[in-house]
């Protein structure tokens, strides 16, 4: 199963450990974000767009959609990427872990107020 892991790109460190979890389980996760060198916004706008697109093209394939909302995000990239995985024709499972941060959260298919849930849930 192909998963898309989301959430705010400052919480990468974190979020890799629960790519590598998924992927000891058997997920095939895509999510080329979390392996970028930069910290933030500090490249240039050409590279900005063709790695936005490149995200959306992962979110195309995926047969799975996590959102991770336990930080706080003001930049809302992780936003834009559950409304184009929730519009397009695909009714695949949205998994959301963290609290419901806005009325598109509350669309989730499985609720879990932590990682350690999540991994109860997959043994």
């Amino acid at each position: 199963m192909k998963v898309y892991l989301a959430g705010k790109y400052t919480s990468k460190a974190r979020l890799k450990r629960e790519r590598k979890h998924l992927r000891g389980k058997g997920y095939t996760v895509v999510c080329t974000w979390m392996d970028q060198k930069e910290s933030g916004y500090e490249i240039d706008r050409t590279r900005m767009e063709d790695e936005a697109h490149s995200d959306l093209t992962e979110i195309k394939g995926v047969d799975m959609f996590i959102l991770d909302t336990l930080d706080e995000s003001p930049t809302g990239g992780r936003e834009v990427e559950l409304g184009y995985f929730l519009a397009s024709p695909m009714n695949k499972p949205f998994w959301r872990v963290g609290p419901i941060r806005n009325i598109f959260h509350s669309m989730a298919d499985m609720e879990f107020e932590s990682w350690d849930e999540v991994r109860r849930k997959l043994r």
